[in-house]
This record gives C-alpha cells, sequence and structure tokens, in this order.
C-alpha cells in the first residue's frame, strides 16, 4: 500500500509506534509520532526515525488538538494489558482514522 500525501499521527512511541512511524515513512507517507512522556523517559532509540524525517511531539505539554489538523490517519500504537477492564474499554473506542 503506498502512502504518498497521507499525513499519520502516531499515538505511542513504543515499539509499535516506533514500526508504524517506519512503514508509514517507507510507504511515502508523512509520520508524526506522538507520546506523552519526555524523550529521555521512553525507551529506545528515535534518533533513526528522525534521520528518516519522522516529526516527533514528545511530552505532556505538547499533546494538543492541534496535533490532528491535517491529519488523514490516526493509529493508536498504545501497550494494553489483554485483561484490564479499562484497556478493554479503551480497545474498543480506539481511532482508525478521521
Amino acid at each position: 500500500m503506498k502512502m504518498e500525501s497521507v499525513d499519520v499521527l502516531i499515538i505511542g512511541a513504543g515499539i509499535s509506534g516506533e514500526a508504524a512511524a517506519k512503514i508509514v515513512i517507507r510507504q511515502g507517507g508523512k509520520a508524526i509520532l506522538s507520546d506523552a512522556k519526555d524523550e529521555d523517559k521512553l525507551k529506545g532509540d528515535l534518533e533513526p526515525l528522525r534521520q528518516m524525517g519522522c516529526e516527533l511531539v514528545l511530552g505532556l505539554a505538547k499533546q494538543t488538538a492541534e496535533l490532528l489538523k491535517g491529519i488523514d490517519l490516526v493509529i493508536h500504537a498504545l501497550y494494553l494489558r489483554a485483561n484490564d477492564r479499562l484497556a478493554e474499554r479503551e480497545r474498543q473506542q480506539l481511532t482508525v482514522g478521521i
């Protein structure tokens, strides 16, 4: 699937979010990787994503509705525990696109 001219907001900068960003970029899309944690609190090295052209929006203060402007697709790449009631509710409410 080619994603030219598709702006994708990926919520969650963990392993799944990093993988999603790489796929989006390799398919020609623009990836914006967002996480409420600051970079120093995240595991992993985000520099390779920066070098690929991924925009990083990190830190709770930067998580605003402005992030959604111009976005074609939202991917939730959040860790949800399988046996958690709250996680189940969140899983049912995941945004797959706007």
